[in-house]
C-alpha cells in the first residue's frame, strides 16, 4: 500500500488524474464483488462520455492493474494466489479490448518481490533465496512500483501494457 500512498501524493499535484489502486489482498467472493464494482465503474464513467458531446480528446481514461509475477510463472504452494493474479492479467487485457474504442487505456504492473510486510515476513531462508533468484540482486522499492503506475497512467499510448518490474526474475 506504500506504492498507493505515493501515487496519492504525486496524483495530489495533477488534478485531472486519479489513480485506483485495486491491489489489496481479497478472497474470492471480495474479488469478484470488487472486480464487478471496478467494471461498473468504468461500464459507468463510459456511458457518462456517451451521454455528453465531447470531442475524442476529451474522452479518456485509464485502469493500471496490480498482478503478481506469479500470475505469469506460478509457484509451488501459491495456486490460488497465482491463479487470480493470471486472472487480473487476463481481466486487464480483456477490458484493454472492450474499452479502447471508448478510449479508455488498460494497464496492468506485475511485480515481483518488493519490500513490503510480505517480504519482511519471509523467513531468512526465503528471503535469501529470492534474493539470490533475481538477477538484479535486491528487492524491488514501492516508489519504483509507483513510478510505473504514473508512467501508464500518463502515458497516452499505453494500452494493454503488461509491464513486468521483477528486476530480471520473468527471465531466469
Amino acid at each position: 500500500m506504500k506504492a498507493c500512498a505515493y501515487i496519492g501524493q504525486l496524483c495530489g499535484r495533477n488534478a485531472l488524474l486519479t489513480v485506483d489502486c485495486n491491489n489489496s489482498k481479497l478472497d474470492g467472493a471480495e474479488f469478484t464483488d470488487e472486480s464487478d464494482g471496478h467494471y461498473a465503474g468504468v461500464q459507468d464513467r463510459g456511458e457518462d462520455y456517451d451521454e455528453k458531446p465531447r470531442s475524442a480528446d476529451e474522452r479518456v481514461g485509464c485502469i493500471v492493474n496490480v498482478a503478481s509475477l506469479l500470475g505469469l510463472k506460478g509457484g509451488k504452494g501459491s495456486a490460488a494466489y497465482a491463479a487470480s493474479k493470471a486472472g487480473v492479467i487476463g481481466f486487464t487485457r480483456a477490458l484493454a479490448a472492450e474499452l479502447g474504442e471508448k478510449n479508455v487505456r488498460v494497464n496492468v504492473i506485475v511485480p515481483g518481490y518488493v519490500e513490503t510486510d510480505m517480504t519482511n515476513a519471509m523467513t531468512p531462508e526465503a528471503h535469501s533465496a529470492a534474493l539470490n533468484a533475481i538477477p538484479l540482486k535486491r528487492f524491488g522499492h514501492p516508489s519504483e512500483i509507483a513510478d510505473a503506475a504514473m508512467f501508464l497512467a500518463t502515458n497516452k499510448y499505453a494500452s494493454n501494457c503488461v509491464l513486468n518490474l521483477d528486476g530480471g526474475l520473468s527471465a531466469t
